[in-house]
């Protein structure tokens, strides 16, 4: 039953992360409660503080292995966190870390920039998702806990909604030129290196 709970409680952070993200509730809370100015460090800060959350739950579960390590296991876990790890840093450099951590809009409107499909962006559209795949899959294949599987199964199963929403966004933004894109450009895994 505790898995259950726990698998909920990732489902919630996951809605939480979605609605917070979603131009509509932007509206209402910017207009209502607050700043425009802080609202991306609020984001950030709500999506920081419920994982902070959700890694003390995590360490309240019992510690009951799925299967046993063996050197093969861990080594392909290992370079699965790796590769995930890679990519995530690479993605973020394509980004401007001043906006996306919310600082840039404390200095003033930040204007939406131009559609970035340079660097991996040009193999797929969300580089960030799949090194969130890579990462959590690669901690559980190296540290097989029943435990860690909730929120792998529960991650996996939110990237597609994620990305869902993300794109629905972006082609509000970018209109037809994120439409050709997302024709062109696989999601997540590329077809073509």
């Amino acid at each position: 039953m505790d898995y259950i709970y726990y698998a909920l409680g990732w489902g919630i952070y996951y809605a939480i992360h979605s609605i917070l993200a979603s131009q509509q509730c932007k509206n209402i809370l910017q207009k209502k409660l607050i700043s425009p100015r802080w609202y991306r460090l609020f984001y950030n800060a709500t999506a920081i503080l419920l994982f902070i959350n959700m890694i003390v739950w995590h360490g309240q579960l019992p510690k009951e292995m799925a299967f046993n390590s063996f050197w093969f296991s861990i080594g392909f876990g290992i370079l699965t966190l790796l590769a995930g790890s890679y990519i995530m840093l690479l993605a973020l450099r394509q980004y401007n870390l001043a906006e996306f951590s919310g600082t840039a809009y404390l200095k003033g409107k930040v204007e939406a920039g131009t559609l970035n499909t340079s660097g991996l962006n040009a193999y797929i559209r969300h580089p960030i998702y799949l090194a969130t795949f890579l990462l959590v899959w690669g901690l559980w294949i190296t540290f097989p806990y029943w435990s860690l599987l909730v929120p792998v199964l529960v991650t996996t199963l939110y990237i597609p909604i994620g990305i869902s929403f993300e794109e629905q966004k972006l082609i509000t933004i970018f209109g037809k030129e994120y439409v050709d894109y997302k024709s062109k450009v696989p999601m997540v895994f590329p077809d073509k290196l």
